[in-house]
């Protein structure tokens, strides 16, 4: 269909006039500008932070919200401190809160260039921002998106050292999206789904975990992680991808789909410990080559009896350059790791790293997996190193 020239003319002079109008919050929400924004954003801005304790407008934004919306980050730096602790077990410091009572929202900046930091010297164990529900009976289950902006945890500037706690972290809440973040200097983790959070999903983030803290953590499920970049350290112990049970609810992590991500360095990359039915397809392995690393782990969960790791799928992944790929362990004899799939995986020696191991299994209590047509070139000791006698090999290409 052709289109007349008068029409056409008129909506080119439209689309240029929208382009450059200035952000408006009458058609796009809550706006809350940086101390740093341009004149713009400031002039048309419903909060306007100065660059010391900004947790308070974005609460403020979010707090306005009744009945479901975005806010609109500036491009700027954000500089956000402890605004509260939350008092239900476990305890959770926070700067920002999204609880039970907010209701579908979503926070959205412009890109990396808008950077949401923590300030220095903070009270440790301190979320950037929490999502979280009071408890069971009063989960958060309105929607929650995170998306386009730099979430920095500022390890570098604490005088402490943490123990626990993330950049970003969700707790009985449902259908949270973290989306196009970075997420870097985690004081001690970057992001994590747990106390029964269900249906989450984290895609297209870059995880900056080489400060040696750990990258993402699920202890719950089902949850979908696609398509991140994951960096780690080549010495520290901490995995940049970890599916665990979690203490305080004894729940696993479980029914997650793991598919699409990138993960580079890192002495363990992913830890499967206790978890069952995950799906881990798809994933690149790449320069985990300290002499102890292990590229992905399935173990059961050392501190809960009877938490084994069973029935997982392990399929069309590929890893390079790595000291050793795929470890299927137990550790005691109520604990064990069985009726697992490895399949069509591809474990290749890299200019930097002989590989130890292409696929094996450790431990007494690991059988019954079947580990079927992979690819394994390279491997010093041994392709495949199998000590259930119910486990079954076929074909290993070479």
């Amino acid at each position: 269909m052709t289109i007349p020239e008068a029409t056409y003319v008129v909506t080119v002079k439209q689309q240029e006039a929208e382009d450059s109008a200035p952000f408006s919050t009458s058609s796009f929400g809550m706006l809350v500008a940086a101390s740093d924004a341009n004149p713009d954003e400031i002039a048309n801005a419903d909060y306007v932070c100065d660059g010391v304790n900004d947790e308070v407008e974005i609460q403020a934004a979010i707090d306005s919200i009744e009945s479901g919306g975005t806010v609109y980050l500036s491009a700027g730096t954000f500089i956000l401190s402890k605004a509260g602790e939350m008092s239900l077990t476990p305890c959770q410091g926070y700067c920002i809160l999204i609880d039970e009572n907010h209701p579908a929202l979503q926070i959205i900046g412009q890109g990396w260039a808008t950077v949401v930091k923590m300030a220095d010297d903070q009270d440790k164990n301190t979320c950037l921002i929490l999502v979280r529900g009071g408890g069971s009976t009063e989960k958060r289950s309105a929607q929650t998106i995170l998306q386009d902006f730099y979430a920095d945890g500022n390890r570098r500037g604490q005088s402490e050292t943490w123990n626990n706690y993330t950049v970003i972290e969700t707790g009985f809440a449902d259908n949270v999206v973290l989306d196009r973040l970075y997420i870097d200097d985690p004081p001690y983790k970057s992001a994590r789904f747990f106390l029964e959070a269900v249906n989450c999903r984290v895609q297209n983030c870059y995880f900056n975990c080489s400060n040696g803290m750990g990258g993402f953590v699920a202890e719950s499920g089902p949850h979908v992680i696609f398509g991140n970049h994951f960096l780690g350290n080549d010495t520290s112990n901490n995995c940049i991808l970890d599916l665990r049970v979690n203490d305080d609810r004894q729940t696993p992590a479980e029914f997650i789909q793991v598919q699409n991500n990138y993960l580079d360095r890192g002495k363990f990359q992913c830890v499967i410990s206790g978890g069952r039915h995950i799906q881990f397809m798809g994933n690149v392995f790449v320069n985990s080559i300290d002499v102890n690393a292990v590229s992905l782990k399935l173990m059961p969960y050392n501190a809960v009896n009877d938490y084994h790791v069973y029935e997982n799928v392990i399929f069309g992944n590929v890893f390079y350059n790595n000291r050793s790929c795929i470890n299927l362990h137990s550790s005691g004899e109520t604990m064990h790791n069985y009726r697992n799939l490895i399949s069509n995986n591809q474990c290749i020696d890299g200019p930097d790293q002989n590989m130890t191991y292409g696929i094996y299994e450790s431990g007494n209590w690991t059988d019954q997996n079947a580990i079927l047509d992979n690819v394994i070139h390279g491997a010093t000791i041994a392709d495949v190193l199998t000590v259930g006698a119910n486990t079954v090999v076929r074909r290993i290409w070479e």
